[in-house]
């Protein structure tokens, strides 16, 4: 039930592990970008974020990163 709820989401949803390894993201991503993401996890570098975050959210990304990190 929730995979489907994640997957229909009109908002993008990127699932991350503490070291910024992409998870999972759902179908919304594919659409905007008109590709399949591959399936294989990858790593996001903390230098590039800004690749993947609208600016206006970045100081509050990596803030809620840092406490993620900390546990």
């Amino acid at each position: 039930k929730f995979y489907n709820i994640f997957n229909k989401s009109t908002e993008i949803l990127i699932v991350i592990n503490t070291s910024l390894e992409i998870i999972e993201v759902n179908e919304r991503l594919y659409s905007l970008l008109g590709y399949l993401v591959p399936k294989t996890s990858f790593t996001i570098e903390p230098e590039n974020l800004d690749m993947y975050f609208p600016a206006q959210y970045l100081s509050s990304i990596k803030h809620m990163l840092e406490l993620f990190r900390k546990g």
